[in-house]
Formats: C-alpha cells, sequence, structure tokens
C-alpha cells in the first residue's frame, strides 16, 4: 500500500513539473512571436523539443502501466533527442545555423544515401517479390539524386560528421560547456544510453537482468521496481528541464524558472533513493538500475 501511495505521488509531482515546464518553455516562445508564427531562431530546434515531450509522455503511461524495460528503451530515443537539442542550443550563435545544417540537411542526405544503398540491396535479393518491391522502391534515389549528394562530401568527410554528431561526441562537448551545470544531466543520460543499449541490442546484460529481476521474490521485485519506476519518472523531470533550458538560451532568456522547478522533485527524490539504497542489499546484479 505505502509503494502504490508513493507511486502515485511520485508519478503527480513528475507530470506537474513535466507540464510547468512544457508551459514555460511555450509561453516564452511565444512572447518572442510575431504574427501567429514561431520566431526563426526556434524552428530550427522546435520539432526535436516536441519529439521529446512526446516521447516523455509515452514514458509516462508505458511506466504507469509497469512496461519499465519497453519505457527504458524509449529513455534511449529521448537522450539522443535531448542531446542533439542541447548541443544546437548551447552552440555560439554565430555557429548555429551551420550546425543546424548539419543536422537537418547534411546528415538527412547521408542518410538517404543510406538507405537508398540498403534498399537496392534488398531489391536485388527479393528480385521480383511485389511486397519488397513496394516497400524498398520508394527508398531507392536517383542517379541523379546520388550524385549530388556525393558530390557535397567525400566518404571522409561523411563518417567525420557523423562522427561528430555521435551521442558520445556530442555528451563530450557539452560536458564542457554549460558553466559545469551539465554534469548532471550529462551522467543522467550517459548510464540511461548504457542501460538502453544493452535492451535494444539484446546482450547478455540486457537479458539476464530482465530475467534475473522475474526471480526474485515478490517483496524484492516490488522494491526494485519503485527504484526503476522512481528513476524513470525522475528521467522526464530532467529532462523536461533542461529542454526548457535549451530552449532560453537560443532565446537568451533566463533559466532559473527551470532549475527552481526542477527541486520540487527533491522530496521524491528522497523517497526514490531509500528504494535505491535497499537494491544493494538484494544483489550486485541491481547495481545495473541504479544512477551512482
Amino acid at each position: 500500500m505505502q509503494i502504490k501511495k508513493q507511486k502515485i505521488e511520485i508519478q503527480q509531482k513528475a507530470k506537474e513539473i513535466y507540464n510547468l515546464c512544457a508551459i514555460r518553455t511555450f509561453e516564452i516562445i511565444k512572447k518572442h512571436s510575431a504574427d501567429n508564427q514561431y520566431p526563426e531562431k526556434v524552428r530550427g530546434v522546435l520539432p526535436i523539443y516536441e519529439f521529446i515531450l512526446d516521447r516523455l509522455r509515452a514514458v509516462a503511461i508505458m511506466a504507469e502501466n509497469n512496461l519499465l524495460w519497453d519505457a527504458e528503451m524509449v529513455v534511449r530515443a529521448i537522450s539522443e533527442a535531448t542531446v542533439k537539442l542541447l548541443f544546437i542550443c548551447l552552440t555560439p550563435e554565430s555557429e548555429r545555423k551551420k550546425v543546424q545544417t548539419e543536422y537537418w540537411i547534411d546528415l538527412a542526405e547521408i542518410n538517404e544515401l543510406k538507405q537508398s544503398k540498403q534498399a537496392k540491396l534488398m531489391l536485388e535479393q527479393f528480385k521480383g517479390n511485389s511486397i519488397f518491391e513496394t516497400t524498398f522502391k520508394p527508398i531507392v534515389i536517383s542517379e541523379e539524386r546520388e550524385s549530388e549528394i556525393l558530390a557535397k562530401k567525400n566518404r571522409k568527410e561523411r563518417k567525420s560528421l557523423e562522427q561528430k554528431w555521435s551521442f558520445t561526441e556530442l555528451v563530450n562537448s557539452l560536458s564542457k560547456n554549460y558553466k559545469g551545470e551539465s554534469i548532471p544531466l550529462i551522467l543522467t543520460m550517459a548510464h540511461n544510453y548504457r542501460m538502453s543499449s544493452h535492451l535494444i541490442h539484446a546482450d547478455e546484460i540486457g537479458v539476464s537482468i530482465i530475467k534475473e529481476r522475474n526471480s526474485r521474490t515478490e517483496e524484492q521485485q516490488d522494491i526494485v521496481n519503485m527504484a526503476h519506476y522512481g528513476r524513470l519518472f525522475s528521467d522526464i523531470v530532467i529532462y523536461s528541464a533542461w529542454s526548457g533550458v535549451g530552449i532560453m538560451n537560443i532565446l537568451k532568456e533566463d533559466t532559473k524558472f527551470f532549475f527552481d522547478t526542477m527541486k520540487k522533485f527533491e522530496g521524491m527524490s528522497e523517497v526514490i533513493s531509500k528504494y535505491n539504497e535497499k537494491i544493494f542489499g538484494l544483489d550486485d546484479m541491481y547495481e545495473f538500475d541504479v544512477i551512482k
């Protein structure tokens, strides 16, 4: 009964913070808008921000329905999106247009090239199969389009750009970039990325940790599931606030509201921490669930 009550309290507080951050962000954006048009400054990042908000809602729904591992995998997408959003937002204004072009055009063209190549391979492998032709033919680009993309950047340049925008490289860049304040977020993102990677790739750790948890007694599962549940809602708080911070940086607005709003979750964090502490008494395997 106590766990159920605490779950509701954690969920409600996280949702409150999520809503406060989202409302505040759009209020500030609206303040900078004219003629019912979003300011040009944020147009390049707004779709990423909306992607983050939508995925955070999905994490909340899944967590509430005890789909903790599935929610964990969605958190990976949020981590990726947030680190890209912040990279763009915290890039100096003089260079921001360049990095937005890299994200929306250059990387998109590289992916277009890769998808076309893969589609050609599939069509060759399953020649004459109408299902595969319906699926993959639209993805194949013309020779003219392929030549156009290849002419812009050689193979080395394309690889270098992809490396620059990899999660690891972006995290390394961000860890040096926001007056030292980004470190807690970076630790959270790095942990989430590792955890979800195990699950997405279905490696030994990803498969074993789920199996191991399911083998525990009901009482032990309640403890570790509560810690996991709490961490997912902590993520909702952190990503909601920090994505708002990124938008404020572009608009040159004060970010204090978002840091103050995150503090509203401190009482819930103390509750979650108590369950995290109990995990270590169960088995070292559960260390994978804990943000250290």
